[in-house]
C-alpha cells in the first residue's frame, strides 16, 4: 500500500535522522545522533531536488530549486483543441514517446513559436492520468542560451531587422546535436536536466489510511537505537532506550504537526501495519522504520 501524505515534523527528528545539520553548535544529543549513522547516504544528488506533489494528477516530481520549471494538470474534459499537444510547434523530430514511470508519455523540444523572429527554448512532456493531461515545461533563459546558439542563428534585416533569428535550419541543426550530446555546454546542460527532471516523476495513488496507523512505536532500519513513537498529542525521540525528547503533536488525515523550535516537513512515501518510509521534502533522505515488536 504506497501513501504520499505531507506532515510537519519536529528540527530534533531532523537531526535524528539525517547526516547534515544546519545548527552550528550541536547538543550532546544531537551530537549522537549525528554520530550513529542512522541516515542514508545520498545516493542520487536528484534526492536533494525540491519535492513537488500534484494530487489531481497522481504524481510527483522533483527539480532543482529555482528551475525554471512549469507544471500544469488539466482536465481532459475542459481542454480546448489549442491547449493540447496538437496546439505545439516542436522542432522536426523532436516529437518522441517516453516513459513516464509506468505511463507513455510524449515529449518535444520548441525553438520557435507563431514568429519568425521568435527565438524560444522549451523542452516540454505530456502524459495523462486520472482524466488530467499533465503538462511540463522546461524553460531555457534566452540572456544564457542565445549567445551560445550563435553558429544556428543569423541576421535577416527584411525579416527581422537587426535581431537574430533562426538560420534555415538552424533549429533542426541544434536539436541534432543536442540529442546526440553534441551541442554548445550551455545549451546541452538545459536539455539534459529535463531528462533528468521527468525520470524522478512517480505515480502516487490517493491517500486513504488511517493517520492512527501511526500510532505507535518504530525503531530506525539504519540503527536500531533509534526509534520514534506517536503516542497520541505526543511524538517522542529515543535513542538506546533513553527519551531525547517530547513535543506536542497533532496527527489528522492530512499532516502531522509537531511545536518545537523549528519546523522541518516529512512526507510518508508508504505505511502499513509494519513499516514506516519518510522523505525529508527539503533534503530528499528516505528514512526507514519497522515497528516494534
Amino acid at each position: 500500500m504506497r501513501k504520499v501524505l505531507l506532515f510537519l515534523i519536529s528540527a530534533l527528528l531532523l537531526t535524528a535522522c539525517d547526516r547534515v545539520s544546519e545548527a552550528p553548535e550541536l547538543s550532546p544529543e544531537e551530537q549522537a545522533f549525528n554520530e550513529s549513522g542512522r541516515a542514508k547516504a545520498i545516493e542520487d544528488i536528484r534526492d536533494l531536488w525540491q519535492y513537488y506533489e500534484d494530487k489531481a494528477g497522481g504524481f510527483a516530481i522533483r527539480y532543482p530549486y529555482g528551475a525554471p520549471i512549469t507544471i500544469e494538470s488539466n482536465p481532459l474534459k475542459e481542454l480546448e483543441p489549442f491547449e493540447t499537444i496538437e496546439g505545439e510547434f516542436p522542432v522536426t523530430g523532436s516529437m518522441q514517446g517516453c516513459a513516464v514511470d509506468d505511463l507513455e508519455g510524449q515529449e518535444l523540444t520548441v525553438f520557435r513559436r507563431f514568429d519568425i523572429c521568435d527565438i524560444t527554448f522549451e523542452r516540454r512532456l505530456y502524459f495523462y492520468h486520472q482524466d488530467q493531461q499533465i503538462v511540463i515545461t522546461l524553460h531555457g533563459d534566452k540572456d544564457t542560451l542565445m549567445p551560445a546558439a550563435a553558429d544556428y542563428l543569423t541576421v535577416n534585416e527584411e525579416f527581422c531587422g537587426p535581431d537574430l533569428m533562426w538560420d534555415e535550419d538552424g533549429e533542426e541543426r541544434l536539436y541534432q546535436d543536442l540529442a546526440e550530446a553534441k551541442g554548445p555546454e550551455p545549451i546541452q546542460e538545459w536539455y539534459a536536466l529535463f531528462d533528468d527532471i521527468i525520470d524522478t516523476i512517480k505515480l502516487i495513488e490517493e491517500p486513504d489510511f488511517d493517520p492512527k496507523i501511526l500510532e505507535g512505536r518504530w525503531i530506525s532500519s539504519d540503527d536500531e537505537n533509534f526509534m520514534v513513537e506517536f503516542l497520541g498529542d505526543k511524538l517522542l525521540n529515543y535513542y538506546a532506550n533513553e527519551k531525547v525528547s517530547e513535543n506536542e503533536c497533532r496527527i489528522n488525515s492530512e499532516s502531522l504537526s509537531v511545536w518545537v523550535d523549528d519546523v522541518m516537513e516529512y512526507m510518508i512515501l508508504d505505511v502499513n501495519e509494519e513499516s514506516l518510509s519518510l522523505v525529508n521534502v527539503l533534503r530528499g533522505n528516505t528514512l526507514e522504520f519497522h515497528r516494534q515488536d
